[in-house]
């Protein structure tokens, strides 16, 4: 099964570099990062995150942050590594729009 709806949610973590993305900063768009890959043992996980320091309202971004995790509560820059749902902003048929 192929997950490309252009409104398909997705759970990502953010990487919390340098400053973590703030509750204030929901709706907005961000990049994303890619990590190293595990050259053995793989566990098959992503090493894709949401990289923090890109949130802002531009719409060239890779996804659009829609909410935090209910289990999760970003403040500020002190709790880091939250997860967001968010949707792919760059999406062939996405909207593209700038963060609200």
């Amino acid at each position: 099964m192929i997950a490309d709806h252009p409104d398909q949610l997705f759970l990502a973590q953010e990487d919390g570099a340098t400053n973590a993305i703030d509750l204030n900063e929901g709706s907005m768009n961000a990049n994303i990062l890619s990590g190293t890959l595990q050259a053995t043992g793989s566990t098959y996980r992503s090493t894709q995150q949401i990289d923090s320091d890109t949130a802002a309202n531009t719409a060239a971004l890779n996804v659009k942050l829609i909410r935090p995790h209910e289990n999760d509560i970003p403040a500020d820059d002190d709790n880091p590594y939250c997860r967001w749902v968010c949707t792919l902003n760059e999406h062939f048929y996405g909207d593209t729009i700038a963060g609200v």
